[in-house]
């Protein structure tokens, strides 16, 4: 996966270049919208990651921009937390997700790998945790020799909670990155799919973190 991350702060930069580089994603990195045509990002990135307070830039206009050149590259963009406006206006002109600042780089690369997906850029991997295995590319699983039985978007959960062991995921964070940041979603339907996780791989490996959500534990 390669994602270009338009930023000009240099210490979030640095830190979002150490967080992809150690999961073997590919980061480039601009300080401004100046030097990058729509052709050029249709053509060489899986992701943008967009701040839109950029100083002496709009964000917001080059995202108006990559959209009116029909670039179908997904955008994630950064918002302050007070920026609603600014927030749901980049969603109106085709932003795919947004986090508000300050953000927690696991669920950066999360939401990244997530557009990447579904945009087809992203080359599927296996993922690995105890006794369980997962082909994300052909969206098959095991556990041991026991080829696993789930329906596809609690397969794509079950992955979600191995890509962020040891992080504790909220409900609204799965239903987001199952369903999107306008999905339409049952309120148990996370239950529900936990429910059916557990019976097929046992109840020890994911746990509920009562008021908070749930939790697969590193174990390492």
């Amino acid at each position: 996966m390669r994602v270009l991350l338009i930023e000009d702060d240099d210490i979030i930069a640095d830190a979002v270049g150490i967080r992809f580089r150690r999961d073997g994603v590919q980061l480039d990195h601009l300080v401004s919208c100046a030097d990058l045509s729509a052709k050029d990002a249709d053509a060489d990135f899986d992701v943008i990651v967009l701040d839109l307070g950029l100083p002496g830039a709009d964000g917001l206009d080059f995202l108006r921009l990559l959209r009116q050149r029909d670039c179908t590259v997904p955008v994630l963009v950064f918002t302050a937390r007070y920026a609603v406006t600014a927030r749901v206006e980049a969603l109106n002109l085709g932003a795919d997700d947004y986090l508000t600042k300050p953000f927690d780089m696991d669920e950066l690369m999360a939401r990244c790998r997530a557009l990447a997906r579904r945009r087809g850029g992203w080359t599927p991997t296996v993922l690995r945790h105890r006794d369980l295995t997962l082909d994300t590319g052909a969206s098959q699983g095991s556990i041991g020799d026991r080829p696993l039985r789930l329906k596809p978007k609690v397969f794509q959960l079950l992955q979600y909670f191995i890509e962020n062991r040891g992080r504790v995921l909220t409900k609204s964070m799965i239903e987001s990155q199952l369903y999107g940041w306008n999905g339409d979603v049952e309120s148990n339907t996370i239950e529900v799919f936990v429910s059916q996780i557990r019976r097929e791989i046992g109840s020890d490996y994911i746990k509920t973190i009562r008021g908070l959500g749930y939790l697969m534990p590193r174990d390492d």
